[in-house]
């Protein structure tokens, strides 16, 4: 073979190695992802004030185009008079979608024990309930006044769902820089307060960088609910972790 025709072969392999790299896939290193936690309606464990309800929540978020994307689910939410309190756990999904059952939590003061179990409480995992660190049973305190940066608004009284609520207006206006942000922030929340339930019935939150949340408890009922909702299957697994607790 001449030099030119190995010269010339040797540049026709190198040019199909080079093509077959360049097609193949790039491989690269796990990216741990994004996680986003929207808090919901805190349910506290109170006496003598039973109510069912399904809390809904929608988060919208606003686009730099001009556009929005926007997440919604609905649950159910049960409290009895002894203060025992049933919730499911959905997925969120786009409108016009059904959120999927991810776990359903049975917490009991009168026990002080709390259930994370699956959708179809085959297994339940079981820790301490202390409710007076997870849930408040008043109304978060007015703290925050001292700061030049910070209103309240007092919204005045309104019905929801048959019930009579306060309402509150917070705004927090965040300087340039102090989070990073090139230019000051506004984050504003809005609280509708039942003393009677002692939760929020509406929650209205509005940041630039969470976008916009709005949750709500709707089809309330002031009954007494059913009490088996509380009881665990005899036939459920539990796997208890309160040794594990710090």
């Amino acid at each position: 073979m001449s030099r030119f025709c190995f010269l010339a072969v040797a540049a026709l392999v190198l040019a199909a190695s080079l093509l077959a790299v360049a097609q193949s896939p790039v491989a690269h290193a796990p990216d741990g992802g994004t996680q986003v936690v929207f808090s919901s309606i805190s349910i506290p464990p109170a006496k003598n004030a039973p109510f069912q309800a399904t809390v809904t929540l929608e988060v919208t978020r606003h686009l730099a185009d001009g556009g929005t994307v926007t997440i919604q689910n609905h649950r159910m939410v049960v409290r009895d008079s002894q203060g025992n309190i049933y919730q499911e756990r959905r997925t969120l999904v786009p409108p016009g979608q059904e959120p999927r059952v991810r776990s359903i939590e049975i917490s009991s003061p009168v026990t002080h024990t709390k259930y994370f179990c699956d959708p179809k409480l085959t297994q339940c995992e079981l820790r301490t309930y202390n409710e007076e660190a997870e849930d408040a049973t008043v109304p978060a305190v007015l703290s925050g006044d001292e700061n030049p940066n910070f209103k309240r608004l007092d919204l005045g009284t309104k019905t929801i769902e048959g019930v009579d609520a306060v309402g509150t207006r917070e705004t927090l206006t965040i300087p340039a820089g102090a989070r990073g942000n090139s230019a000051p922030m506004e984050n504003t929340r809005e609280y509708w307060y039942s003393p009677q339930l002692q939760l929020n019935l509406r929650v209205l939150r509005l940041t630039p960088l969470e976008g916009d949340q709005s949750l709500a408890v709707t089809n309330l009922q002031l009954t007494e609910p059913d009490p088996q909702l509380f009881v665990i299957p005899p036939n459920c697994k539990i796997v208890d972790k309160r040794s594990g607790e710090q």
